[in-house]
């Protein structure tokens, strides 16, 4: 009886262990969503810049489309990890196989992360060399032409 309390008491600290780890993970990944989306808007607003310049920059806007839709998808999938594994506590599923799948729900959502993120540096690659200042048409040459004076 005794060692079956204990048991029963060490996976009880080890499943609040978790669910705090957990919570501290979900918070980072979250953290790290919010900075991707700071980071398309600040290229959504450099884009505008360039466009009023009256450069063609509808390449670089479907790339911040496609970028935003995988931040959207790191966002669900975040959320769904999070409710998937609040669900298997609240089943009393075993500590190691709430442990288990949590380690592969994390691995998904960072994968779509660092997606998400490549796609953003894919974006601001593509905008490299594209200045607001309109380009000159023509710059004025000075001629030369000979005087009688000195």
């Amino acid at each position: 009886a005794l060692r079956v309390r204990l048991e029963e008491e060490r996976e009880a600290k080890r499943l609040e262990r978790m669910k705090k780890f957990w919570n501290k993970t979900a918070e980072r990944l979250q953290k790290l969503i919010k900075r991707e989306e700071k980071m398309a808007t600040k290229i959504a607003e450099r884009l505008a810049k360039v466009k009023l310049a009256g450069k063609d920059v509808s390449t670089q806007e479907a790339l911040l489309v496609a970028a935003r839709a995988k931040i959207t998808a790191a966002q669900t999938s975040l959320d769904s990890a999070v409710a998937e594994l609040k669900k298997m506590i609240e089943d009393k599923k075993p500590v190691a196989d709430i442990i288990a799948r949590a380690r592969v729900l994390h691995k998904e959502v960072v994968g779509k992360i660092r997606d998400t993120h490549k796609a953003l540096i894919d974006v601001i690659v593509a905008t490299r060399g594209m200045s607001v200042t309109p380009t000159p048409s023509a710059s004025p040459t000075a001629t030369v032409s000979p005087t009688t004076t000195p």
